[in-house]
């Protein structure tokens, strides 16, 4: 969001926030959403927000960038929606075992007990810093 200005000199550019992340709402997952449909914290579920995003707000194809667990998400837009993804950047891509419909079973219990551990400051700190 720091660069947006800058971009904005040059370029026509958005922010946006997935489901989950940011700004934007924080539902449990399964409850329902504004439309009553139950929440599904996905790439599928991120993608389609990506893809809307640009056909209902930047109205037509554009560069993507996408950061950590987006840059997932927006490389599944590009597959799903291809007349609308122009070109893709994505920065410090996240794990794929994050997605809980990928994950095996020993990635069921080493991944969340990964992602508590990184929250740990000086743990995160060690191995992003």
């Amino acid at each position: 969001r720091k660069n947006l200005p800058g971009l904005a000199v040059h370029y026509r550019v958005f922010a946006i926030d997935l489901l989950g992340f940011g700004d934007s709402q924080k539902l449990p997952p399964g409850a329902p959403d504004t439309h009553g449909e139950p929440v599904e914290y996905t790439f599928q579920t991120w993608a389609g927000q990506i893809v809307a995003f640009l056909d209902q707000v930047v109205g037509g194809p554009a560069f993507v960038l996408a950061n950590s667990i987006g840059c997932l998400a927006a490389l599944q837009a590009a597959v799903d929606a291809p007349h609308l993804v122009r070109g893709l950047v994505n920065m410090a891509p996240s794990m794929r075992a994050l997605d809980v419909r990928n994950r095996g079973p020993i990635d069921n219990i080493t991944a969340p007990l990964m992602m508590k551990l990184l929250k740990i400051g000086p743990v995160g700190d060690f191995f992003f810093s």
